[in-house]
């Protein structure tokens, strides 16, 4: 199926859009969602996770494991990809982490903080697998920098 350029829904096809992107590295790394976390996580509208989902489960990458609850499947093409792309997605992250650490001197620390928030609510599960110790001396260098800027404002 993945190779079929007749096929109107082949894997190809519908993995070449970005909704279809952006629901499949969500579900890498969250293994499954109900489809108002996938709208959460995604910011994708309601409608076109529905038609991405549909488009998916079409092509045997996603299912439904519960109402309203979808999982990739265990097919060899998704676990392939589910590799490749969550190891695109862990350098990512990381990518980011480093980027956040080295703008706490010049950025508002309340920026960073919001930043580092929205990459935790997103990555979570590969964040905890791969990067605990780096997003703990993060936050203990947000806090620091939060208790001398206070300290600065009240001397």
């Amino acid at each position: 199926m993945f190779l079929d350029m007749n096929n109107e829904m082949s894997i190809d096809k519908v993995f070449g859009t970005l909704s279809a992107q952006r629901i499949f590295f969500t579900l890498a790394v969250w293994e499954k969602l109900a489809v108002s976390d996938i709208i959460t996580k995604t910011k994708l509208s309601e409608s076109q996770i529905h038609q991405t989902l549909k488009k998916l489960s079409n092509v045997q990458m996603v299912e439904k494991v519960s109402r309203g609850v979808y999982a990739l499947t265990k097919t060899t093409t998704t676990e392939h990809l589910k590799k490749f792309y969550s190891q695109l997605l862990i350098e990512h992250v990381g990518e980011e982490l480093y980027r956040l650490s080295k703008s706490i001197d010049t950025q508002p620390i309340e920026a960073v903080s919001v930043q580092l928030n929205a990459l935790l609510l997103q990555w979570k599960p590969l964040i905890d697998q791969h990067y605990s110790f780096r997003v703990s001396s993060l936050v203990e260098a947000i806090i620091d920098k939060s208790v001398y800027e206070q300290n600065v404002i009240n001397e």
